[in-house]
């Protein structure tokens, strides 16, 4: 006669059954969070003026608990805005180009050594390193012969203000101090990658590098 009591094995089953529906019920997929913004893209595009840009997400399958949902709240606004603000052209100017009109947004989300993270670019004008200069050595915060990374890293210099340059620096100096501060206090961090320089002398490919502690993640599907 077989035993009714249920085996280790099924005991594990039962209790992982439990805990998968726990997860789904406490956290949050980090893809659906994303898909998101991209209705808050589009609102923050038509409040200044310009076309809803195109959001294209890579985003690994994990679950998010509430307070990182709220921390990639508070770092996702202030660039989104920025990239839309300063980095992403006008009509007129992306017609120029001859680019479309309504410009692209990539965010790529993957956990890399115990961190989740996110890697944002756009097809904009790019980073505008010799503006910068220039204001980073009026200002006293760059030394006479700076790197470019030093001069990029301004970018997230409360000090280094964008507001009289608008349109014309891809700007990120607003809001970037925020979103590096937000990460830092997380045990992250917000970095800012530089790549070649354009078709448009001066302005120079980059990519936004934001990184979160993974400890409070856990793989979708995950044992």
């Amino acid at each position: 006669m077989e035993s009714s009591n249920p085996t280790i094995h099924q005991l594990i089953r039962g209790i992982k059954a439990h805990s998968d529906v726990l997860i789904e019920m406490i956290f949050e997929h980090l893809d659906v969070i994303m898909d998101g913004y991209r209705e808050r893209a589009g609102k923050i595009a038509r409040d200044i003026g310009k076309p809803e840009p195109n959001l294209v997400l890579d985003v690994v399958p994990v679950h998010v608990n509430s307070e990182n949902k709220v921390l990639i709240e508070k770092c996702m606004v202030h660039i989104l805005r920025n990239a839309l603000d300063h980095g992403l052209e006008s009509i007129e100017e992306r017609r120029q180009k001859m680019k479309a009109e309504n410009g692209t947004i990539h965010i790529k989300a993957l956990v890399i050594s115990g961190f989740l993270q996110f890697t944002i670019f756009d097809d904009g004008r790019g980073l505008a390193i010799e503006k910068l200069r220039k204001m980073g050595q009026q200002s006293g915060e760059l030394q006479a012969d700076p790197s470019l990374e030093d001069i990029a890293e301004l970018i997230f210099h409360s000090g280094i203000s964008t507001s009289t340059s608008v349109g014309n620096i891809s700007g990120r100096g607003v809001g970037m101090c925020a979103v590096r501060q937000f990460a830092k206090e997380a045990g992250g961090s917000c970095e800012i990658k530089l790549g070649s320089e354009k078709n448009e002398p001066g302005f120079y490919e980059f990519e936004l590098v934001l990184r979160i502690p993974q400890q409070q993640y856990q793989m979708v599907g995950a044992a």
